[in-house]
């Protein structure tokens, strides 16, 4: 059996270092893509209708993140920069809402037009009560695919989602 000895692999130019094996063994990707996107106040989307949640990496939330860049905060969506699989979460913490109404959260594709059955939940809250909705899922994406998250309602346009709990999140597996 062969083996092959290095510390470093840099791209094709050589220019930018691509994989890196620490002295404890570790493998570190400088080049990696995830990101956590948050609120820094409460939203409240003013109808019942399928709405974008504006969650953002360039505001002064704590712990948010975009390495590589996907995240586009223009758009309040992540934008797969490289074809493959993604892993997405997401969490809304729900306020005030009519206990006589469902409160969904889920993922869409390409700006609303697929929504990811498999990142989908569908909850009555008690009213005025809070309730926390999680979703997750994997999404096979081309590179320029978009992926976004949205709440709605079955007629409640008054409820907030909160923003000290709530994110959006996600990462390239491969």
């Amino acid at each position: 059996m062969s083996k092959l000895y290095v510390n470093e692999v840099h791209s094709k130019t050589g220019s930018t270092k691509a994989l890196e094996i620490n002295s404890s063994g570790n493998l570190i990707v400088p080049q990696k893509i995830a990101f956590m996107a948050k609120l820094t106040t409460n939203f409240n989307p003013s109808t019942s209708s399928r709405t974008k949640i504006p969650f953002a990496t360039n505001n002064s939330a704590a712990r948010v993140f975009n390495y590589g860049d996907g995240f586009k905060d223009g758009n309040n969506w992540f934008e797969a920069p490289i074809d493959g699989l993604y892993f997405f979460m997401a969490s809304a913490y729900v306020a005030s809402h009519s206990d006589s109404n469902y409160h969904i959260l889920r993922f869409t594709l390409n700006n609303n037009a697929t929504a990811v059955g498999e990142g989908y939940s569908i909850a009555v809250p008690h009213a005025a009560a809070y309730q926390s909705q999680h979703i997750h899922c994997y999404v096979n994406m081309t590179a320029g695919d978009t992926l976004d998250c949205r709440t709605q309602s079955s007629g409640d346009s008054s409820y907030n989602i909160e923003f000290s709990n709530s994110h959006f999140s996600g990462h390239f597996i491969g």
